[in-house]
């Protein structure tokens, strides 16, 4: 055999014993670490109970048997967010926390993004309803994954409904404008003994009034703030159309007038059967069941305004986020992805907390549930706005309503208001 023979057949043997070198993990540094030999230890915190993640976890460590996930739960918003700000400070936050979408621009800076080879923003559009990508995306980098979507609806007394021979809750504000007067009842004096609707009051004794002020604002086509989230810019032609619109419902002087700010809590005069119809989540619907069982009230989508071409729903949900101090930011991000994106683990979680699903695919099956189909229907449908602050805007649109119904100053006079107060929080955030 030549030289030159030999040496191929030499060369031809070395990458033989590499390869086999390199499957056989012999070679340091080359082969994959298996998941039964990553040991890591996970803190999760957030508000929901306790019992919403226990099958989560349970998956999870079938596949990563050396990894431990703690959680721990608040029993209130407020103090989540205090606890977890301080824990930021001081360097020692949860590897994962829930964010709020009302909240997540206040906490971007926070949150170590997806890695886009454990899951691409394509994949996020497959999985998940659009409105994920507008809350939690910025700049192609996806920040947090839901569990699950709420989302405000309409909730009427079936009752009062069939005393005032109205057979279905209206689909059009229209028509939920025409009603409210045949389901308002009076006495002599004017006094409201039976409220057609809870709309046109503040948050002080009306629950979600913001939200539903918001959702209005938004399907009329105002734009709430500029694409460089940098101001608010809601003090336009069809803001104020909008806000008039809500207001005309607490205006004595107006046919539509069914709401004031001595009538009790809305929540709590709904469930006493005193009013035709509320917007709420599902959390509202909970509360009403467990404070009359018997009462006797429907569900139905939000309104929307007659000429709109498409449906517009008004969100509210969280998703699940890696801390960018976290020690262990893969393995976190892969029990989210894995957990939110998988629909037997997905569906562990709704079915857990009876809530309505984030995933697509979850949302098609709950399409022909009675008591989920709305809130499936709308998650396809939601549309919010990004808050520099929800608390303190939630107080400036209170504040609004409140101003406006005391007659201070008429809708086109307190909206620049409003408008101005918002964008000082902008100018306090970057200082």
């Amino acid at each position: 055999m030549t030289k030159p023979q030999l040496l191929f057949l030499g060369g031809i043997a070395i990458i033989i014993l590499f390869f086999v070198l390199l499957f056989s993990g012999i070679i340091p540094g080359l082969q994959t670490k298996e998941p039964e030999a990553i040991k890591a230890e996970l803190s999760m915190w957030g508000t929901d109970p306790d019992n919403a993640y226990a099958g989560l976890f349970t998956s999870f460590s079938e596949k990563y048997p050396g990894v431990r996930i703690s959680y721990k739960k608040f029993n209130t918003q407020d103090d989540y967010e205090n606890a977890l700000l301080e824990a930021f400070a001081s360097s020692k936050s949860p590897d994962i926390f829930m964010v709020s979408d009302k909240e997540f621009p206040r906490f971007i800076n926070k949150i170590s993004p997806i890695p886009s080879q454990t899951f691409s923003l394509l994949q996020l559009r497959s999985a998940f309803p659009q409105v994920v990508e507008q809350t939690f995306v910025q700049k192609g980098l996806t920040y947090a994954l839901p569990f699950s979507i709420d989302s405000l609806v309409l909730v009427y007394n079936r009752d009062i409904f069939n005393t005032a021979s109205i057979t279905t809750p209206p689909e059009t504000w229209e028509l939920f404008k025409e009603l409210v007067p045949q389901l308002t009842k009076k006495d002599k004096a004017g006094n409201i003994l039976q409220v057609g609707a809870a709309f046109g009051g503040s948050e002080k004794n009306i629950r979600n009034a913001t939200d539903i002020l918001n959702l209005l604002m938004i399907q009329s086509g105002t734009k709430m703030v500029d694409s460089e989230f940098t101001k608010a810019m809601f003090s336009s032609k069809e803001g104020l159309n909008a806000v008039e619109f809500y207001a005309q419902f607490a205006d004595i002087k107006k046919e539509t007038y069914t709401w004031n700010d001595s009538l009790p809590y809305s929540i709590d005069f709904f469930s006493q059967g005193k009013v035709g119809m509320m917007f709420g989540y599902l959390s509202d619907i909970k509360e009403i069941e467990s404070r009359n069982a018997f009462l006797n009230f429907g569900i139905a989508p939000m309104p929307q305004p007659k000429e709109a071409t498409r449906s517009v729903s008004y969100p509210s949900y969280a998703g699940y986020a890696v801390s960018r101090q976290s020690q262990n930011k893969t393995i976190a991000w892969d029990f989210i992805v894995t957990s939110a994106t998988n629909s037997i683990t997905a569906k562990t979680y709704s079915d857990a907390l009876q809530v309505p699903p984030a995933l697509n695919a979850l949302i098609r099956n709950a399409l022909g549930d009675v008591r989920m189909s709305v809130f499936a229907r709308q998650a396809l449908t939601a549309k919010s706005w990004p808050q520099i602050n929800p608390s303190e805007i939630t107080r400036i649109f209170s504040t609004l309503i409140e101003t406006i119904n005391s007659g201070k100053l008429v809708p086109k006079e307190a909206l620049p208001q409003a408008e101005s107060q918002i964008n000082e929080l902008f100018t306090k955030s970057k200082l």
